[in-house]
């Protein structure tokens, strides 16, 4: 049984859940695409007549995440491209777009679309890192809404989901209420399955029922109070079980640098004593908690830096650290600010 502390309704994530159902059960229901390698690919299989699809190219080199040697395992992010807000990882993604019009980057193209419109993208497929507006064309009236459903394949069972909105040349993710996970096999299993069907099968009858009974499985499990918010993690989660929770922790770490990191809040997400966690951690790392923290965002600000041309108070947002401290940490690790630091990089690649 879950603490009662830690239930949460998830209204708005339910309500898109119900959304997606009626429309699977409308008198045209909505079909299911899948993400491709290439292009050519993608546009071989069936796509809705509304559906376009455009060539882009990289703007940037792929670049592998750093820390694997200390994890001894491959994190869940394995690159990124930070010119092109891309990001390759070991989940799985159910992608549906909720409201508005959309434009989906993957690998080197894009996927029009509008709301009803459904991808799964496979994992280690490049896809959205979240860190801009899904669409191409910025106007004060563009506006959407897309669900994100993600799935790995060590998560026994683990599935997350959460909305986010993209506004003019703002893009967020939603509130708490609108993002969450939940923990159970067969939902798991539904999700893999349908992945399965697509990549081998095509699109068959199963695929569209797989979908169906995992969006009401899901729906019910965060009816029944089993959904938790993605910084709660419960003390009686057997996660640990069958993942290494100093692995799952640097994972965690990696993924979130832009939220407001703490060692408590880490050592409870993987179920573990603040004295346990920070033993296991050093050893593990061979460093201490808030080296690796910091660590992990100078690495992350100089690939932005370097690969992007992002404000640096963007990327001093997105690393979850304020311009004034990311100097502060450049000047104590560089000797240098972040801007004379990208002008030394730019300039020694001419």
């Amino acid at each position: 049984m879950h603490s009662s502390k830690h239930k949460q309704e998830f209204l708005p994530l339910q309500g898109a859940l119900k959304k997606i159902q009626f429309w699977l059960e409308s008198a045209h229901p909505p079909q299911i695409m899948l993400a491709a390698q290439t292009m050519e690919e993608f546009k071989n299989q069936k796509l809705p007549a509304h559906c376009k699809v455009t060539r882009r190219k990289l703007h940037g080199p792929r670049v592998p995440v750093r820390g694997r040697r200390q994890i001894n395992e491959a994190p869940s992010v394995l690159a990124n491209w930070p010119g092109d807000g891309l990001v390759e990882g070991i989940a799985s993604t159910l992608l549906v777009v909720m409201s508005g019009e959309a434009d989906i980057r993957l690998v080197d193209y894009v996927v029009h679309c509008q709301a009803g419109d459904i991808i799964f993208i496979p994992a280690r497929l490049p896809k959205l890192d979240g860190s801009r507006p899904h669409y191409e064309k910025i106007t004060p009236e563009a506006h959407c809404d897309v669900l994100m459903l993600h799935a790995r394949p060590s998560s026994a069972g683990r599935i997350s989901g959460g909305i986010c909105h993209s506004v003019g040349d703002h893009h967020a993710t939603g509130s708490q209420e609108e993002a969450c996970w939940v923990k159970n096999l067969l939902l798991a299993q539904l999700f893999f399955g349908l992945g399965d069907e697509l990549q081998n099968m095509g699109h068959r009858k199963s695929t569209f029922h797989l979908l169906v009974s995992f969006v009401l499985l899901f729906q019910e499990e965060i009816e029944s109070g089993r959904g938790f918010n993605s910084l709660v993690f419960p003390s009686d989660s057997s996660l640990s079980n069958y993942q290494d929770p100093i692995q799952h922790a640097t994972e965690y770490i990696q993924n979130h640098l832009d939220k407001p990191l703490s060692i408590d809040l880490v050592a409870r997400w993987v179920g573990l004593s603040r004295t346990v966690f920070t033993e296991r951690f050093r050893h593990k790392t061979d460093e201490s908690f808030k080296t690796y923290l910091t660590r992990m965002r100078l690495e992350r600000a100089k690939v932005l830096l370097c690969q992007s041309n992002l404000p640096v108070e963007r990327i001093s947002e997105s690393i979850g650290l304020t311009s004034c401290q990311l100097r502060n940490l450049f000047h104590q690790a560089l000797q240098c600010t972040p801007t004379e630091f990208r002008r030394s990089q730019k300039s020694g690649h001419n």
